[in-house]
């Protein structure tokens, strides 16, 4: 609070200092700051939206001290959205039996599109519960048994579901900084390798976590800076096997970096090998090998797939590691091909606006794109006839 020349008179509020974020604060503290303000002109109350709490804080501005809270209620029980919507998409999986799976971000849910009966299910609601989401981002799908891993971000937990959504199988984190191995912080990617290993970019811990099928921690990797390398904000991340699935020691991961605008090369031991990419210069006029905020990335055949979100554009690259005898020997830097896409717009087939997540499927054959802001998912082939 401030008076009309600028003079400060005190503060409302402290900061919630709980190491995992499952239990919502006590009246007057907040988890992760607050967000619009107004004031009561009949009682000059100050009422701030606490948006991770799911709540409104009300606060005297004559005292230092709390005076009331309204949480938010929803109809009993809960109204679901429409199945098979969307709202807010992030993220696209696809398991080896073609099942779909869908981060509905805005609706906190997580959507599944049956391959063989085209019968969509759905589990989750906003919240910090088993079942629970606050708005999800990225999952991935398991190569052995199907089973489903999720990022819960803005709850700070990864996730592992069985294929159905029917059993909660692990989760781990809650909110840390990265002195804490298995605490996160707004957690993005995810990816799964062919021995289970599970990638998780851990975004505003500027690093890459590694845990094994059980969501046991491997290892981490990964600092904060602008320097070739470092992280600022990373969020998609793959593994890819360079071709030879059956062969696991010439596996890499490609890791885009949202802030910096590049996308990462790293062995899975966390070794740097290069980036690529870079900033559009001046910021409103992208070249066509530049980036404007990236959000994930898909590797196969020897292309490598950028969703572009600030361009509208998924942008095609060769991946010069394709087929590499072991993970350290390509020295190559990837080169641009060609964009996906017609630019901005969703009247018309082929334009996207704000594309987030990729999946190819098992084949190869069909490019998956989660459409944040048309509330939809394209399909693009890739080839054949």
């Amino acid at each position: 609070m401030f008076d009309l020349n600028g003079n400060w008179i005190r503060e409302l509020g402290k900061k919630a200092l709980i190491a995992n974020q499952q239990v919502t604060p006590d009246p007057g503290y907040f988890t992760d700051g607050g967000r619009e303000v107004t004031v009561d002109p009949a009682t000059g109350y100050i009422w701030v939206g606490d948006m991770p709490d799911f709540r409104l804080q009300v606060f005297d501005p004559s005292q230092t001290v709390f005076a009331n809270q309204v949480i938010m209620t929803e109809p009993n029980p809960p109204l679901p959205p429409p199945i098979g919507g969307f709202n807010g998409p992030r993220g696209v999986a696809i398991d080896r039996s073609g099942n779909l799976f869908f981060t509905d971000t805005y609706n906190q849910r997580i959507e599944r599109l049956d391959a063989l009966t085209g019968i969509w299910t759905s589990w989750g609601s906003r919240g910090r519960g088993d079942w629970a989401f606050n708005y999800p981002r990225m999952l991935a799908t398991d190569p052995v048994d199907g089973s489903l891993v999720v990022a819960d971000t803005d709850n700070h937990l990864i996730k592992k579901f069985s294929n159905d959504g029917t059993q909660l199988l692990w989760k781990v984190g809650g909110m840390g900084s990265k002195t804490s191995p298995l605490q996160f912080k707004n957690p993005h990617g995810v990816a799964i390798g062919p021995n289970r290993t599970i990638y998780i970019a851990d975004s505003r811990n500027q690093r890459v976590v590694e845990l094994d099928q059980n969501g046991v921690f491997i290892r981490a990797f990964g600092s904060n800076g602008n320097a070739p390398g470092m992280f600022k904000y990373p969020r998609g991340i793959i593994l890819d096997d360079n071709g030879t699935p059956g062969d696991t020691s010439d596996d890499t991961l490609w890791v885009v970096d949202s802030v910096r605008n590049v996308v990462l090369h790293f062995t899975v031991t966390g070794t740097f090998l290069g980036e690529f990419g870079g900033p559009c210069v001046p910021a409103n006029l992208c070249a066509a090998n530049q980036f404007s905020g990236p959000f994930d990335v898909a590797a196969t055949g020897g292309y490598l797939f950028i969703a572009d979100a600030g361009t509208h554009f998924v942008r095609v690259w060769t991946n010069p590691c394709f087929g590499s005898v072991s993970a350290t020997s390509c020295t190559l830097v990837p080169t641009y091909l060609q964009s996906i896409g017609l630019g901005r717009g969703k009247q018309f087939d082929g334009h996207m606006i704000q594309p987030q997540g990729l999946d190819v499927s098992a084949d190869g054959q069909y490019l998956y794109v989660a459409e944040q802001s048309t509330d939809r998912v394209s399909v693009w082939k890739l080839y054949g006839p």
